[in-house]
């Protein structure tokens, strides 16, 4: 199955409200970031997953949102010895059996399937799994990792399941295991696991909240606290089960202010309810052991750490002692002995130590690429694109790219820079976090506070492990979960950072992608998708452009507290890795010669031909006197080019689909049609 069948059919399935999302080829997984349910009706959306991953499996999100379920065979023949009779519905066949569909008629569809110790979860069922609510499945054309096929035998409207079998999956035993938790959405709290000392500790804190609460203020605090409990239990910390019972339990235990309307148990266990899952949008975890003990480095005991307090503080991290205590100014006398020094940069005029900078380029211009080549230099001590860096240890870690994309531009960077891969090893930390559920930094609280995630723990932890100078952080919005509008908002995450930058010393380079204007053209504006919240909330910028014409990328600094702006390197791809223009092989400067003049060419056609089409002039593809190279060479807007160049435009125009012949354009004054070449759409 070629890739444009499988973008044709991805596009079919959203045009007729199919909700879907791409897997990969070879285990079908989910690929984008938030699992199947970043499942998806818009055609802009889906086209571009498969022209980033032609050959992506096809997925389908089952029960409530796709209003299907599905009964997925394994074994064909176990499953036939003891199925009920079953009416003709939807159908396809799969890599081993074939799935079943059937009508989803409300209520809730537990995704059963087969559990790894204790077989099938249905005995009198065997070889069957369900796929519902919290479930996918891999819809036709995609091809199974064993290569063959999946294909619909019957393609007639899923209707719904017979009674004979509902009865039978209700009986299903205790083999059934929910989807596992890899591919739960983070939002969404377990029902069963254990209850960590960190969630217990949270959720006695909550319960004492919720009795000391006042009159007037009992809806508050029993609202309150499910929320911040709901996002524990979503971030592994507690069971749904006993966060449940613990607030139930203490709601009806709060003093009844009015007899005549006092609490009861459905509207206690009604708002707890509503409170959980709204906090399930916003997980949380208790910090890395290791980080958490680093915050008793000045003497504290570890022992007096109260998990609930930090928990629930916008920064539960140690706080420096100048800001527990009065604001102190710098003492002047003493500074005026001390010779200043200038900001110093980890990666020369772009990226100073211990600040946050912001490096923005349009989606496949290259950031990811000159981030892991620059950060590869820097480990080895080596040069590249003119920087002259010295030598410390650097990390690129990515949300988008797999460990086999990485392993491969490292080979090519390595090649390029005369490198062993091997010699990097304990000083350039390659990282992977694609596919991760939780690779936000941070959260916004119900207060407006920012509260920092798991994620960031993780990330202090590994940078203070390696001793990283460098951190390329790739990309932002993956790592930022918030209005990128909310000037508070992006200025406490980047503030966040900046802390993180700032004791650790490294200078910390966030990636993301430059807004419209900005692609447009317009690099007097923001330089990053949203607003300009996130170029104020910085002190240093870069930019990468991409000149497509010629091939040529330009880094220039956008914003500089620390540099002069405006500085520029400009440099080319050869060979999965980037040379500067003036290092260029003269074969590869030879190419970018030829792809400038061909594209010169080009344009200078098209320009020509919108001026001729305004003044109605019908250039033609025929030898004549309106024949469009001879036409063309002898305006103004050819700037040069001669015949010989316009006559070969017009054939790559012609193959691209970029010009049509011999069309109507206009009536002339005998109202007779005037024909001759006109741009497509595509040239627009």
């Amino acid at each position: 199955m070629t890739a444009p069948d499988l973008l044709a059919a991805a596009l079919d399935y959203a045009d007729k409200g199919l909700p879907v999302f791409p897997c990969h080829s070879e285990n079908k997984r989910p690929l984008t970031p938030n699992s199947f349910y970043d499942a998806s009706t818009d055609r802009a959306t889906v086209a571009d997953w498969w022209k980033r991953w032609p050959t992506a499996m096809i997925g389908l999100p089952t029960g409530t949102v796709s209003g299907v379920w599905v009964l997925d065979i394994d074994d064909p023949d176990a499953f036939a010895a003891k199925a009920p009779p079953l009416p003709i519905t939807r159908k396809a066949i799969t890599g081993k059996g074939f799935h079943l569909y059937w009508r989803h008629e409300g209520g809730e569809v537990r995704n059963a399937q087969r559990h790894p110790k204790r077989g099938w979860p249905f005995p009198d069922l065997p070889g069957a799994e369900v796929r519902g609510d919290g479930g996918y499945v891999i819809l036709p054309p995609s091809r199974h990792p064993s290569g063959r096929l999946y294909e619909w035998a019957d393609d007639g409207d899923p209707i719904p399941a017979p009674a004979d079998l509902l009865r039978l999956m209700h009986r299903q035993s205790d083999n059934c295991h929910e989807i596992p938790t890899q591919d739960r959405p983070a939002h969404l709290p377990r029902l069963g696991g254990a209850d960590s000392p960190y969630g217990l500790a949270a959720l006695q804190r909550e319960s004492e909240a919720i009795l000391r609460a006042g009159n007037g203020e009992q809806e508050s605090a029993l609202n309150e606290a499910a929320l911040k409990i709901g996002a524990l239990a979503a971030g592994g910390e507690l069971s749904i089960s006993t966060a449940k019972a613990r607030l139930i339990g203490a709601g009806l235990a709060m003093r009844s202010y009015d007899t005549r309307n006092a609490w009861t148990a459905a509207a206690i266990a009604d708002k707890v309810e509503r409170g959980l899952s709204d906090g399930a949008t916003s997980p949380r975890s208790a910090p890395p052991r290791e980080y958490r003990d680093a915050a008793f480095a000045d003497g504290r005991d570890a022992a007096s750490y109260d998990p609930a307090t930090d928990d629930l503080h916008p920064l539960p991290t140690r706080e420096p002692a100048e800001e527990s205590g009065d604001i102190e100014p710098l003492d002047l006398a003493s500074l005026a002995t001390i010779e200043p020094r200038p900001k110093s940069f980890v990666i020369p005029a772009l990226a100073p130590a211990g600040e946050v900078t912001l490096f923005t380029g349009p989606g496949s211009a290259g950031k990811s690429l000159w981030a892991q080549q620059v950060a590869t230099a820097l480990a080895a001590g080596v040069p590249t694109l003119g920087l002259d860096m010295g030598q410390a240890s650097a990390i690129y870690l990515t949300c988008e790219d797999d460990p086999e994309q990485l392993h491969w531009r490292q080979a090519h960077i390595c090649k390029a820079l005369g490198l062993s891969m091997a010699s990097l090893a304990g000083r350039l930390y390659l990282a992977s976090l694609r596919g991760h559920l939780d690779n936000a930094l941070g959260v916004m609280d119900i207060k407006g506070g920012f509260t920092l995630s798991k994620s960031y723990y993780r990330l202090a932890a590994f940078i203070k492990r390696t001793g990283a100078k460098l951190v390329a952080l790739d990309n932002l919005a993956h790592l930022y979960t918030g209005n990128e509008n909310d000037r508070g908002e992006v200025t406490q995450f980047n503030n966040a950072l900046n802390r993180l930058a700032g004791e650790s010393g490294a200078a910390i380079i966030l990636l993301g992608h430059t807004n419209k204007a900005f692609n447009r053209g317009d690099t007097q504006g923001n330089g990053h998708s949203g607003s300009t919240a996130w170029v104020n909330a910085v002190r240093s910028q870069f930019v990468l452009e991409h000149d497509t014409k010629t091939d040529l990328r330009t880094v220039t600094v956008g914003k500089a507290n620390y540099a002069r702006k405006g500085k520029a390197m400009r440099f080319a791809w050869q060979d999965w890795a980037f040379v500067l223009e003036r290092d260029l092989s003269p074969d590869r400067a030879a190419a970018l010669d030829d792809v400038a003049k061909v594209n010169g060419e080009n344009a200078a056609f098209l320009r020509c031909l919108e001026v001729c089409t305004k003044q109605r002039r019908n250039a033609s593809h025929q030898p004549g006197s309106n024949y469009a190279p001879k036409m063309f060479a002898g305006m103004p807007e050819a700037e040069g080019i001669k015949s010989a160049g316009f006559a070969a435009a017009l054939e790559r125009l012609l193959h691209i689909g970029q010009i049509e012949l011999d069309v109507e354009l206009w009536r002339s004054s005998n109202r007779k049609w005037r024909r001759g070449i006109r741009a497509t759409d595509a040239a627009q």
